[in-house]
């Protein structure tokens, strides 16, 4: 496959940038943390798990497989409830990279769906006292369902988040303040099933994501995700990767790259593992694959 930016792939500054940004992610495996905007740190099982996923490798992460639901902290909370209770979300994202046995994902499904709203839509706790519809969580909980082919369940749903797509109301959402990660996982939805009605989310997420380029370019998260959708999509972009690379730091991460905020407080959180991962995977998905395997020989 050509590539669809101007940039020479085999010069020694892409190499060199591929080589740093995997090294920081070998030096600092298993030791990665949440940062938030006023200096806080958490372990954040929900980020880990995205990473697993971005990269295949067990080793870069600090998973503890729970023996019930997890829990979005994988340590004590921070800025919020403590305790802090089990979340759809994070279960929704759990059981769609870690594959639970058939009997497990159906239970949990079963539960989920006792947790929609009086309009049909899933929430984001298992907890009636805490009602919350949020976009990005409606769409990890259609990417599980649909992953074990039971998204005929939860269509109002679906419908709703290409309303909210549609009329571009996810920006800003309670616990987002750019679009990125919307698309990000409306892009795992659209690879999870070959329903049909996904199509229409597909088609709807090229136009938004087109609108996107070119912005944002301070943030190494939300240009590493448009470069991987632009990659899967056919979609033509010159601008995000030369962007992307004069972000990478000297210790060969891409910068904190927030991601979300905490709900009651604004407070945004951010992960230099995540960001460079992805970061890291959006260069070589431009690499191609004989490149690529030149390159991961002399890491």
């Amino acid at each position: 496959m050509s590539s669809l930016i101007n940039v020479s792939f085999d010069s020694p500054s892409l190499f060199e940038c591929l080589r740093r940004g995997q090294r920081y992610l070998d030096h600092n495996a298993k030791q990665f943390v949440a940062e938030t905007e006023n200096n806080l740190t958490f372990k954040d099982n929900f980020i880990e798990l995205l990473i697993l996923e971005a990269t295949g490798n067990w080793n870069l992460v600090d998973l503890r497989i729970p023996t019930g639901k997890w829990n979005y902290f994988g340590s004590k909370p921070v800025v919020t409830t403590d305790p802090y209770p089990e979340d759809i979300d994070t279960n929704s994202i759990a059981a769609s990279i870690m594959k639970p046995v058939d009997s497990i994902a159906h239970s949990l499904m079963d539960e989920m769906l006792q947790c929609a709203n009086e309009d049909g839509i899933i929430q984001l706790y298992y907890d009636p006292s805490r009602p919350r519809i949020v976009p990005e969580v409606a769409t990890n909980v259609l990417t599980f369902f649909y992953t074990w082919n039971r998204g005929h369940e939860i269509q109002k749903t679906l419908d709703w988040v290409y309303s909210v797509l549609q009329n571009r109301s996810h920006h800003p959402s309670r616990y987002y303040f750019t679009p990125e990660p919307f698309f990000y996982y409306l892009r795992r939805l659209v690879h999870s099933s070959n329903e049909p009605e996904l199509d229409e989310i597909k088609e709807l997420l090229i136009i938004r994501v087109r609108e996107r380029i070119g912005t944002q370019t301070e943030n190494a998260v939300c240009l590493a995700i448009r470069l991987i959708l632009c990659h899967d999509f056919n979609i033509p972009n010159d601008e995000d990767l030369p962007a992307l690379l004069r972000l990478q730091e000297a210790d060969g991460s891409f910068g904190v790259g927030w991601f979300f905020a905490f709900g009651r407080t604004n407070i945004k959180i951010g992960h230099r593992g995540l960001t460079c991962a992805l970061s890291t995977e959006a260069i070589k998905v431009y690499q191609g694959k004989k490149m690529f395997k030149d390159v991961s020989s002399k890491i």
